[in-house]
């Protein structure tokens, strides 16, 4: 009988997305490798196979939203050409992807206030500053090309991309802590029309 053989990146993935589980339940502090072991069915011996520390399963799980993250997004702009159109779909986008998964909303904010970096010392993983500064060089680009076909005002793009990712930050913090709805189909369509009149010509 030949021995069993094991998509070692896949059983990784299946063990990110069950931390990502537990992580919504119990928080990224709280929770311990057996948790995770357990949810994902595999002994403490073997996480331990495929993960040093629970810092290294934390980084990979923020790695693993970002691609799911990405994944949506492209899904849903690569055939947009109008910038306008782009950035309208960008924000709804953005909102579907949380709202389709409440248990990412649940960790995202977990996940970043354990990369930045308190009191000048180390943040719990690296790679939250690169994150945001491709998010922030992506919306830019759209608002480039907007302002370069004459659909927006010559604005500064690199301000409006930052503006743009705070505001979509502070709406999913409020939902996070239940202040706000994501829920209506309504809410995109509302901040777009805001948003875009400050820029379309």
């Amino acid at each position: 009988m030949s021995p069993k053989i094991i998509d070692k990146d896949k059983k990784r993935e299946e063990i990110f997305r069950s931390a990502m589980k537990v992580f919504a339940q119990k928080g990224i502090h709280d929770f311990k490798m057996i948790d995770i072991a357990e949810t994902a069915g595999v002994g403490k011996g073997t996480l331990y196979e495929y993960f040093s520390s629970k810092e290294q399963l934390v980084e990979g799980c923020f790695g693993i939203l970002l691609e799911d993250f990405d994944a949506h997004m492209k899904s849903r702009l690569s055939d947009i050409v109008d910038p306008a159109e782009k950035m309208k779909q960008y924000i709804s986008t953005s909102f579907d992807f949380f709202r389709l998964e409440k248990d990412r909303l649940d960790i995202l904010f977990d996940l970043y206030a354990s990369g930045i970096p308190h009191s000048g010392g180390r943040p719990l993983f690296e790679g939250l500053t690169e994150s945001y500064r491709r998010v922030k060089e992506y919306l830019a680009s759209i608002v480039k090309e907007g302002v370069r076909q004459g659909v927006f005002r010559p604005v500064d793009a690199n301000l409006v991309s930052a503006m743009l990712a705070a505001l979509l930050d502070g709406i999913l913090f409020h939902a996070a802590m239940g202040v706000t709805s994501i829920e209506s189909e309504a809410l995109p369509k509302k901040l777009t029309d805001i948003f875009l009149g400050g820029i379309v010509k």
